[in-house]
């Protein structure tokens, strides 16, 4: 039996699974500004993903092992209805054993998520690191 529980605010939404997973879901990337130099243009959705599927789903933003709670097992390039632009619509499991943080999420402490990616910025012009390049 699956129950859904459905949290209203901000990006996620969740149900457990006959195991105990919580199975959340919800929008992780849309077009725009993020850091300093890295911009998402519409064209590019697709591509963030695509580099999602199967990704290790993290407490925070720490990749070490004790941050790692579950899976990214679904993601599709889909319309978001709360902004009226295209985004990453992802679907991902935290294991049942992570009771601290599903407790979080059962009082509603935590009620959203966040993606966090690493890059190295590139300029397109003369392919150096962009704090480096002239630019």
């Amino acid at each position: 039996m699956t129950e859904k529980i459905t949290l209203n605010e901000n990006n996620l939404s969740y149900s457990v699974n006959d195991k105990g997973d919580r199975m959340i879901r919800g929008f992780a990337i849309h077009p725009g500004q993020y850091h300093e130099y890295i911009r998402i243009n519409d064209d590019e959705i697709t591509n963030a993903t695509n580099s999602l599927k199967g990704a290790i789903l993290l407490k925070d933003h720490n990749n070490s092992v004790d941050s790692a709670v579950g899976r990214v097992h679904y993601t599709e390039t889909k319309m978001d209805p709360e902004i009226n632009k295209y985004g990453t619509y992802y679907e991902a499991s935290i294991d049942a054993e992570e009771t601290d943080l599903i407790r979080k999420i059962d009082k509603g402490i935590v009620n959203s998520t966040s993606i966090g990616f690493s890059y190295a910025p590139i300029c397109g012009t003369c392919g150096d690191s962009v704090p480096d390049c002239s630019h």
